[in-house]
């Protein structure tokens, strides 16, 4: 396994890796602050695991969809496969991770077109979320801005306000690691109407699972 880069923003450390798998081709591989979020084998499989919960609530086409974080364009490219005209507005907050996936992984991206499909914001996607709402209770003559489904494409850490998220949005979609599930409030599922959390199984994360949820909100 070697390191084809490394780089630290001023947000996190970034890593790519390439190892060689056991038919002879090269596998890549992203780390941000050590911690795997995907390979060339299994982020398919992870972006999918984001949309496939959702289906029971929602169907994303001609639907108005936030996605926070995600910054390598796996999750906009796989919401668009499935749902061809969703209205996509992505929020990442490091820019340079747009910058390497668009260098390392261009299959997730479609060579970086799938950022021109998009509205792209760069910043911090709670603050995203904290300026509409304020914006909402402001533009007292308009119809408020409000998504249909946010996808939190981001590890969930205990601070995140899940709900301003339900301020502006019906669905959510996210997943909680098991570095972060001893962290995260099970309260927060007092706020859906309903909702699915369930473990998938995705080979290279900590045993192999990761627990992918969907909700309602009230």
């Amino acid at each position: 396994m070697s390191k084809l880069y490394e780089h630290q923003s001023p947000y996190q450390n970034i890593q790519v890796w390439e190892s060689e798998s056991r038919d002879g081709s090269t596998v890549r591989a992203l780390y941000l602050d050590d911690d795997l979020q995907f390979d060339d084998n299994n982020e398919l499989a992870v972006h999918e695991a984001f949309l496939e919960p959702l289906v029971r609530y929602t169907d994303l086409d001609n639907k108005q969809v936030l996605i926070l974080g995600g910054g390598d364009g796996g999750m906009a490219r796989t919401t668009l496969n499935w749902f061809p005209h969703a209205k996509i507005t992505q929020c990442e907050i490091d820019e340079k991770v747009i910058e390497v996936s668009k260098e390392y992984f261009p299959k997730l991206n479609n060579d970086g077109k799938v950022f021109e499909d998009i509205s792209l914001h760069i910043g911090d996607g709670q603050q995203y979320v904290y300026n509409l709402i304020e914006d909402n209770k402001q533009d007292k003559w308009s119809r408020d801005i409000r998504y249909d489904t946010t996808i939190l494409d981001l590890t969930i850490h205990p601070q995140f306000d899940f709900k301003s998220i339900a301020t502006i949005s019906d669905h959510v979609s996210f997943f909680i690691s098991y570095k972060t599930i001893e962290q995260f409030d099970l309260n927060t599922f007092s706020l859906f109407e309903d909702y699915r959390a369930e473990p998938v199984n995705i080979k290279g994360y900590h045993n192999d699972s990761i627990i992918f949820c969907a909700g309602k909100f009230k």
